[in-house]
């Protein structure tokens, strides 16, 4: 019955409407089979009525016509046919019956050719890809996830759900047609389905090590921590004092992180060949994008130049100023930091320390007292009663300016996550507070944590 038909054509559009989450519309032969079916069984709902009142006229006119003339299929010469004006009249009713039927054969006809249509225009079997703005990490199979700046490959998430590069958490599309965006529920990033030919696997190429490293890549492949030189010890003590300040904000408890001086108990340095990979990669792409771009100066660079073990340091490190690159803190606890320099930061704990005033990312220091707001202390273990900060490299390219007291949020995410000509937001406090500058980057692949400074908090001395 048309009733049963139309039921299925409904269970066909639901079953072919999540089977195709995977793939932009009209892009895959099984999309196409099933839009072709639906058509099929819609045509069949809306036509079998008209077919059934079709063949109720021919009927009508067998039984009209019968009722006054008969013949016979085993003689037709005793055959005693109808006039033809009453044939005539009968088979024009029954005809002008069959019209809708016919104009719907046409249509259904049309339909398929448009959805062919479609499906070339779309590229006819190409995969899709969906694209994190910000940050590229291409899979291989029907979902391409990609971030504008990391190209690490990734298997694909298959199904439903599609991985988010800045929290790397899974969730369900909401758009998947080419040039529609969908906005991470979990950290706000905008991810976007875009129709792009079948990538290769291939494993990106390695890149260089620093020359200065222990380790070569097969001993470095999951991560060291190498006790530093005297020297690199003492560059580093020079920049915790020379960048300290005499300023607290409203994120330091003053009752239990009193404003203090910093001891450094040890150094360690960071071997991480497959992180240092990934943030590689991510410098160089970002150093083609940062031509012409306003250069920055952090204060872990400026203030120690004057230091002879500072300036040995500064030269060894070799940071790429055409791009931003830049040393930069980040307080933690000793614990915290070796799980850091092991699995790099996740953006999924953004600001469950102070918050997020310049969006989920990660947030740097240019000075150690701002950093050591947020350090802590170990309770137990060989570090107990030590403090820790992370001495990162961080790729900053175009950074994001703003010295507003209350900043517009929105706006500063479109500038990354859209528009995507920034990398980076740089908040002066400093200028509109009195404070410090903070550093935000929302892909973790633009930082290498890659010293790991144990300290102690010594107490200053009072004040005449």
């Amino acid at each position: 019955s048309s009733e049963r038909v139309f039921f299925v054509s409904v269970c066909c559009c639901q079953h072919s409407r999540f089977d195709s989450l995977g793939r932009a519309d009209c892009c895959s032969p099984r999309i196409l089979k099933n839009m072709v079916c639906r058509a099929f069984l819609l045509f069949l709902t809306l036509c079998l009525p008209t077919v059934r009142s079709w063949n109720d006229g021919w009927d009508n006119t067998y039984s009209n016509v019968g009722s006054t003339y008969s013949w016979s299929s085993s003689d037709p010469t005793t055959t005693t046919w109808p006039p033809a004006d009453d044939l005539k009249d009968q088979f024009g009713s029954s005809l002008s019956s069959a019209i809708p039927f016919i104009c719907l054969m046409i249509g259904f006809a049309v339909l398929s050719s448009c959805c062919v249509a479609v499906y070339r225009m779309n590229g006819g079997g190409e995969t899709a890809r969906v694209v994190t703005v910000g940050r590229p990490v291409q899979c291989t199979v029907q979902i391409h996830h990609e971030v504008a700046r990391t190209p690490a490959v990734q298997r694909p998430s298959r199904g439903k759900t599609i991985e988010c590069q800045g929290c790397r958490k899974m969730f369900t599309p909401s758009q998947s047609a080419p040039g529609q965006t969908n906005t991470c529920p979990s950290c706000t990033a905008m991810d976007e389905f875009s129709v792009t030919p079948e990538v290769s696997s291939k494993a990106p190429p390695e890149a260089p090590l620093p020359s200065y490293w222990a380790n070569d890549r097969s001993t470095a492949k999951t991560g060291r921590l190498v006790p530093e030189s005297e020297e690199v010890t003492r560059a580093l003590q020079a920049m915790l004092d020379r960048t300290w300040k005499d300023q607290v904000t409203r994120d330091r408890d003053r009752a239990a992180a009193p404003l203090c001086n910093f001891q450094v108990v040890q150094v360690q340095r960071n071997e991480n060949a497959s992180k240092w990979d990934h943030y590689a990669r991510t410098r160089d792409m970002i150093s083609k994008k940062s031509d012409g771009c306003r250069r920055q100066i952090a204060k872990t660079s400026s203030e120690i130049t004057d230091d002879p073990n500072g300036l040995a340091f500064l030269a060894r490190s070799g940071l790429d100023v055409g791009c931003n690159e830049l040393y930069l803190f980040h307080g933690t606890n000793p614990s915290a930091a070796r799980a850091i320099c092991d699995n790099s930061f996740q953006l999924s704990k953004a600001g469950s320390n102070a918050g997020t005033l310049y969006g989920p990312g990660v947030y740097f220091a240019e000075a150690s007292s701002k950093s050591d707001e947020y350090a802590e202390e170990d309770k137990e273990g060989i570090f107990k009663g030590l403090y820790a900060m992370l001495v990162c490299r961080v790729v900053c390219g175009n950074m994001r300016y703003t010295d507003e007291v209350k900043p517009d949020r929105d706006n500063l995410m479109k500038s990354i996550f859209q528009h995507r000509y920034k990398h980076s937001v740089l908040g002066d406090r400093e200028k509109c507070r009195g404070t410090y500058r903070e550093f935000v980057v929302f892909d973790r692949n633009q930082v290498y944590p890659e010293f790991v400074v144990i300290y102690r908090r010594v107490p200053r001395p009072p004040t005449e």
